[in-house]
């Protein structure tokens, strides 16, 4: 799978957490919400970085 899509994911799960909070739950699980989040957040940030460090290893090799 692209990185892009990856990431994609990521965005898109955040996304749906946010809005279930606001139209379901009425924003009460907002500290809830914003760990979530933050992990998300930390998760794409790894894997971009994973994949970044690993393609330029892979230049390197050639």
């Amino acid at each position: 799978m692209k990185t892009a899509t990856i990431l994609l994911l990521f965005i898109l799960a955040m996304q749906a957490i946010l809005a279930a909070n606001a139209l379901i739950f009425d924003g009460v699980l907002g500290d809830l919400v914003f760990w979530f989040n933050s992990s998300l957040f930390m998760a794409a940030l790894a894997v971009y970085v994973y994949r970044m460090d690993k393609d330029k290893s892979q230049v390197k090799n050639k």
